[in-house]
């Protein structure tokens, strides 16, 4: 078996209505060479509000050297360090998944 994890990162997004777009959620912590503020407009794409589901794939590039995580039991655990043999791609592959859904009871009518 591999210890290639599934996905790097989940970011959650939300339109809030008083604030705009926002990023509620990120785990295990934020993209490295990214700001947090970055994602929000890009993961919810005008007229969502439109549709029921839609969904977009994004390429980010990674920081110019390629960086990898420390493993577990390492004295830096989570954090980088530049990984010069790493066989990783130079992206994070991105897949966005955006789902409206009609609610009368809060004031923007939707969640």
């Amino acid at each position: 078996t591999s210890n290639i994890p599934l996905a790097d990162y989940i970011l959650l997004a939300e339109f809030d209505i008083d604030t705009g777009s926002t990023l509620r959620h990120k785990y295990p912590h934020s993209v490295p060479g990214y700001k947090d503020d970055w994602f929000p407009d890009y993961m919810l794409p005008e007229g969502a509000h439109n549709h029921a589901l839609d969904w977009t794939v994004m390429f980010l590039n990674k920081t110019s050297k390629r960086l990898a995580v420390c493993d577990k039991g390492d004295e830096n655990e989570g954090s980088l360090k530049e990984d010069e043999n790493s066989s990783n791609p130079p992206f994070f592959y991105c897949i966005n998944l955006v789902r409206k859904k009609d609610d009368a009871l809060v004031r923007r009518g939707a969640v």
